[in-house]
């Protein structure tokens, strides 16, 4: 018998269902202006509590799972982190209502068996109710949180309703805009993917978020890293001279082991993305994750970088 003791059984469900994924930005663009904001059509997913079979069978996994194996079910969650673009009450109400757009739109139901109240508040009708049986199923499901996290933007109060004249989406309802810029200085330094800007510690302060406001439930870090380009006009010896990569991963677990050690965090687990490189969404070959480099060229032969040896030296260490 196949003993999996703990299960993730959807990943990076903010993606599937949130209109402004960074993966396909410009399509869901167009698609929305050229239906004229119809709500319902401008969201690949609905909003709503997920089909009544997909939460049956969760359930009934659990309850098997648990009673077989003594298994464990999670679902890993695609999460930013927002700080906000100042210190003013807006910006900060923001940057805690961008978040509960974000994760609270789909963890919450797992341990409140409800929307964020901020949800409830701007979407309105839109925003389907669950019902008590359906709450009642739902809260409590889940044994532990994945989180996969890669980089933190600053977001503001939205003054204007431009994005909202334009898409009637997520976007629009969490009334903020999030940038990895502030006075035009990054945030921190980019990696090769345009979105992911380096800031390590945004991983200790999401981990307190976390934390407090899900009363300290197991996580796992299900995703974490940083890509380089894939430049023809690199040679496989430079590529493998991933310094950029080890100091990613080196100020991410150094805020992660602060978060456990110092705050009290429950973190299980951490797993980088990802072992070898391979087609990234939209980005495809063109973005390097991998501790490995594949050479595409060559019948997928693989080279360790030096990040491994890294990995390596930190685990025989600990």
């Amino acid at each position: 018998m196949l003993m999996l003791q703990s299960t993730s059984t959807t990943n990076m469900r903010w993606h599937r269902a949130s209109k402004s994924s960074r993966h396909r930005p410009l399509q869901q663009i167009h698609r929305c202006i050229a239906i004229k904001r119809d709500s319902t059509l401008c969201n690949p997913l609905p909003l709503g509590p997920p089909p009544g079979p997909g939460r049956q069978i969760l359930r009934m996994a659990k309850q098997a799972d648990s009673a077989t194996q003594n298994g464990q079910l999670g679902i890993a969650f695609d999460v930013m982190w927002f700080e906000p673009m100042t210190n003013t009450t807006i910006d900060i109400e923001a940057a805690k209502r961008a978040q509960e757009f974000q994760l609270g739109w789909f963890a919450d139901p797992f341990f409140f068996g409800d929307y964020p109240a901020s949800m409830r508040t701007r979407v309105g009708d839109r925003l389907p109710k669950f019902t008590s049986d359906e709450a009642a199923l739902v809260k409590g499901a889940l044994d532990f949180m994945g989180i996969n996290h890669y980089t933190t933007y600053y977001t503001r109060h939205n003054n204007t309703n431009i994005v909202g004249q334009l898409l009637h989406d997520t976007l629009a309802d969490t009334g903020t805009i999030s940038l990895p810029f502030r006075n035009g200085k990054a945030i921190g330094d980019r990696a090769n993917s345009i979105w992911l800007y380096i800031v390590p510690s945004g991983m200790r302060s999401l981990m307190n978020y976390v934390k407090q406001r899900y009363n300290s439930p197991p996580v796992y870090i299900t995703e974490n890293g940083m890509d380089d380009g894939n430049s023809p006009f690199t040679s496989i010896k430079d590529a493998l001279k991933d310094s950029k990569r080890i100091k990613y991963h080196n100020d991410h677990l150094t805020n992660l082991a602060a978060s456990i050690k110092e705050d009290g965090c429950d973190v299980r687990g951490y797993f980088a993305w990802s072992l070898l490189d391979n087609w990234e969404w939209a980005a495809g070959y063109t973005s390097r994750f991998g501790l490995y480099f594949v050479d595409y060229k060559d019948n997928l032969k693989r080279y360790p970088k030096n990040s491994v040896q890294w990995f390596k030296n930190l685990l025989s260490s600990s």
